[in-house]
């Protein structure tokens, strides 16, 4: 950005000038919606953690839910959980498809801005050296180059935003602090010598299918 940048000022300053008009709306919009839509992310992240918990809840106690018969309960759970997370996801791609393509339009108007003032110095020759629709085609190209790395650092700004909240809330997790189970004051236990026996036991997953008998 920087190179071609200063190729542009190099060949043509006027023309240059005209292409950094859309660059201060550009900055500041990227700012304006990237701090939005970490907000946007934050919460649709949650929102499919919700729903992760509620599918889990559900599949690991199915047998006490057909048991209650709560099916319709659960399924009212994942709906509501389904629709919350539906309705955040639109909203944060409602940001993107409307940042794009304003970003776009701010570059095209860039490069409207120099056809139409490069192409009034061509018709008049109003250049310090005389423009030429050679110079002017040239300058263009430039322009591509110019504005391609902007648009891609966007995208990547955007591929950016989203790892950096999925990340927040694996750190969540990472960074959290273990339970203690010892009290303040515990002493560390002796060793100790003794016998634990078991006689007659019975174990069973389900208490009327015993696995072992009279152990």
């Amino acid at each position: 950005i920087l190179g071609i940048g200063a190729v542009l000022f190099a060949v043509q300053p006027l023309l240059a000038a005209l292409v950094l008009i859309p660059a201060p709306a550009m900055a500041f919009m990227t700012h304006f919606m990237f701090r939005r839509i970490r907000r946007v992310y934050h919460r649709l992240w949650h929102r499919w953690s919700k729903m992760s918990a509620t599918i889990g809840e559900a599949l690991s106690g199915i047998r006490v839910v057909k048991a209650f018969a709560q099916e319709p309960r659960e399924s009212g759970r994942f709906v509501r959980d389904a629709e919350a997370l539906f309705t955040q996801g639109v909203q944060a791609e409602r940001i993107w498809v409307t940042f794009f393509p304003i970003l776009d339009l701010a570059t095209v108007i860039g490069s409207l801005l120099v056809w139409f003032i490069g192409g009034l110095m061509v018709l008049r020759s109003a250049g310090p050296d005389g423009t030429t629709l050679g110079d002017l085609v040239r300058f263009q190209a430039y322009i591509g180059m110019f504005y391609g790395p902007l648009q891609s650092l966007g995208r990547i700004f955007s591929w950016a935003q989203r790892a950096l909240t999925a990340g927040e809330r694996v750190f969540e997790v990472i960074d959290s602090e273990p339970e203690s189970y010892d009290s303040p004051d515990a002493v560390p236990l002796p060793d100790l010598k003794g016998e634990v026996e078991f006689r007659k036991v019975v174990f069973g997953y389900k208490k009327h299918l015993p696995v072992l008998r009279n152990v």
